[in-house]
């Protein structure tokens, strides 16, 4: 009789063994932290776009409307509107990764829009 109850019990703590061992071994299988480090206004990096400002699906971050902007992947209206005031407020871009300055453009959304923005000739 005892071993009719012990039984399931045994079984349910391996398996709980193993899902909790699964789950520990993913996590520690080469996932390096991510630190995203929020750039002050006016910051100057030293990469710049190195497209022409004319060649097609080419966004010049410098020129464009809000409507413009907005056909960039990930580029909603409210971002869009965002980088047209902060060029109005701080002026024209000196490169394109100044564009982690505007509030929503991060590493990662820099990174997808690299090749499709320049900053003109």
């Amino acid at each position: 009789m005892k071993n009719a109850r012990i039984q399931p019990l045994i079984i349910l703590t391996c398996i709980f063994i193993s899902v909790v061992v699964g789950l520990f071994i993913s996590r520690t299988q080469d996932h390096a932290p991510v630190h995203i480090q929020r750039l002050p206004p006016h910051t100057d990096l030293t990469i710049t776009a190195t497209s022409a400002a004319d060649e097609p699906g080419i966004v010049n971050i410098n020129t464009a409307t809000v409507e413009e902007l907005q056909a960039l992947p990930g580029i909603g209206e409210t971002i869009a509107e965002r980088i047209v005031a902060y060029r109005a407020t701080y002026g024209a871009f000196e490169s394109v990764g100044a564009l982690v300055n505007v509030e929503g453009i991060g590493e990662i959304k820099l990174e997808t829009i690299w090749d499709l923005v320049t900053i003109g000739g």
